[in-house]
């Protein structure tokens, strides 16, 4: 009988099969301007083999489900509710599972409340992009609820794609402030609606960013002190 290869050794190999350009466990060094948008269709582009590594054997699905969470693009809410109960299930577990293994988030689902629940379960989250299609027409539920978005994100994010309507730009210069030590990719387009409600953080530094792109640098000019 051939000897089975070591869970570490499989890992690698997975690893260097799904691989997409970045190692959630290593800095980028090298980021474009398209990078969010590359990136995203890097991962899309290897779900096809992480999928097939889980139908191999229950030993590959055991070991290659870790890959194939790491990676998350929701496009739809009826993709976010069954991740959202498979996360909520796991939590009464303490095997690890999608709440350890999400590292990157992209979302273009408006359902906000359902993008607020699968960050609040995620443990280990290094990368969100938020791209809403179809943004809500009751602002004052909207700039709720995207206020309650920003406030969940976690403060030590790496990678950050903001593509959307900011209400409140004091709201998100609060989090880019909590965030600063850790953030290494930032993007954020979209108009600002009240570009005078950002606040002024002075001697505020990035030590860990790479790469940074703002459209609108009215509401953050405090980022070019």
């Amino acid at each position: 009988m051939t000897p089975s290869l070591p869970t570490e050794l499989l890992k690698a190999i997975f690893r260097y099969a799904t691989e997409a350009g970045v190692d959630p466990s290593l800095a980028v060094t090298d980021a474009k301007s398209d990078w969010f948008a590359k990136f995203e269709e890097d991962n899309l582009g290897t779900m096809a083999t992480k999928i097939a590594l889980t139908r191999v054997s229950r030993r590959f699905r055991r070991i290659s489900l870790e890959f194939l969470f790491e990676f998350v693009s929701i496009d739809k809410a009826d993709q976010a509710v069954p991740l959202v109960a498979l996360m909520k299930k796991q939590a009464s577990t303490t095997a690890p599972g999608p709440r350890e293994w999400i590292k990157f988030l992209c979302v273009r689902c408006s359902n906000t409340r359902l993008v607020i629940k699968i960050i609040r379960l995620c443990r280990s989250l290094r990368g969100f992009s938020w791209y809403p299609t179809t943004p809500s027409t009751r602002r004052e539920i909207e700039e709720a609820a995207q206020d309650e978005l920003i406030n969940n994100i976690p403060v030590n994010i790496r990678y950050l794609h903001w593509n959307a309507v900011l209400n409140q730009a004091s709201t998100f210069s609060v989090f880019l402030h909590k965030a600063s030590a850790s953030l290494q990719i930032l993007s954020i387009r979209g108009i600002m609606r009240n570009p005078a409600s950002g606040l002024p953080f002075s001697h505020l530094s990035f030590p860990s960013l790479t790469h940074f792109q703002v459209e609108d640098m009215y509401p953050f000019r405090w980022l070019d002190t």
